[in-house]
């Protein structure tokens, strides 16, 4: 019998692809994934995962070149950021459509930050690309997100206050990804609740 899991997925720039192996080891190890939250590139592969198309996202991923990897970046000079971020986010429609986030075959959601405000803002419906952008848009790095149905401008979450992991189901196995490359790859499994009152 399968055990369920809830995933959260945290930060992590690039270390953040090891997302993906984190989620087809669990899969691996017979536990059935039935709800993520992420931040960040937590966010983005999660996101993937609960769409149904990770293998794909994986495989977009591992054929990339540096040169195909910098040809994504559109660079801008602004005082808020110096990525757009609208290249690759086209470019990832390309291989994987845009869909709404309660459409997703895995219950998703993912944290961002309000700038203006501090606010926690999360993300449980509409566009899956507008939340992931929104999420990923680290500060002084990627220019902050404007979501049409926020009024102020987002960008990843910062505070350790916010959390995906407040986020998951509170009935399921937490598993959340620790990527410290100074302290090896760890995974912490609670069961302790977690909160999934809506933001």
């Amino acid at each position: 019998m399968k055990k369920n899991v809830a995933l959260v997925l945290g930060s992590g720039g690039a270390r953040g692809v090891a997302h993906i192996g984190v989620i087809n080891e669990l899969i691996k190890q017979g536990y059935k994934i039935t709800s993520i939250s992420g931040t960040s590139m937590g966010a983005l592969v999660g996101g993937m995962h609960a769409s149904g198309e990770l293998k794909i996202f994986e495989n977009w991923m591992r054929s990339l070149s540096k040169h195909d990897v910098f040809k994504l970046v559109d660079f801008t000079l602004s005082l808020n950021g110096i990525i757009k971020g609208n290249k690759v986010l086209k470019a990832m429609k390309n291989k994987v459509p845009d869909r709404k986030i309660e459409d997703l075959l895995i219950s998703f959601t993912c944290v961002a930050t309000d700038i203006i405000n501090g606010k926690e803002i999360v993300f449980k419906r509409g566009s899956l690309y507008d939340a992931i952008r929104a999420s990923i848009s680290i500060p002084s790095v990627f220019m902050p997100f404007l979501c049409f149905w926020w009024p102020t401008l987002l960008r990843a979450q910062q505070h350790q206050s916010f959390s995906p992991a407040t986020r998951v189901h509170s009935r399921e196995l937490a598993v959340k990804p620790s990527l410290y490359p100074k302290r090896g790859f760890n995974l912490r499994l609670s069961s302790a609740g977690c909160d999934s009152s809506s933001g």
